[in-house]
């Protein structure tokens, strides 16, 4: 799927403060796994708020899709921000219980689950929705 200007275009939400993200080069690593045909924004949040306002913009964007680095604040808060639009969710779980990313067959280990990303597919997954959030 292009980009508005031809390139596929995505974003990777990093929360910093999730337990396996430090010292890791994401956008490099991730970069590597898509190929030069990607463009890539990383943006590093500290977070829930921010991760939904980041996602949100992305999608807002135009991107193609968001990849949520964190745990599962990270990744509902990023859910509830593409949830409607275009934009693709992928998750690499580096939180501590990554539930969501287990529920769906990751390992819970990011460097196996990046390892597989050429085998990630499209999945609809079912959310209840409480006070106008989306629980995932």
């Amino acid at each position: 799927m292009g980009g508005t200007r031809g390139r596929t275009r995505g974003f990777l939400i990093i929360n910093e403060r999730a337990p396996r993200v430090c010292g890791t080069s994401w956008r490099e690593i991730i970069g590597s796994h898509l190929g030069s045909d990607v463009e890539i924004t990383r943006i590093r949040v500290r977070d829930a708020c921010a991760a939904r306002n980041a996602a949100r913009a992305a999608a807002d964007s135009g991107a193609d899709f968001v990849v949520a680095i964190g745990g599962d604040g990270t990744v509902n808060a990023c859910a509830n921000a593409v949830a409607g639009s275009h934009t693709r969710l992928a998750i690499i779980p580096a939180g501590t219980a990554n539930d969501l990313a287990r529920v769906l067959g990751q390992t819970g280990n990011s460097q196996a689950d990046l390892d597989t990303i050429a085998d990630w597919r499209h999945r609809v997954i079912d959310a209840i929705k409480i006070n106008g959030n989306r629980y995932y």
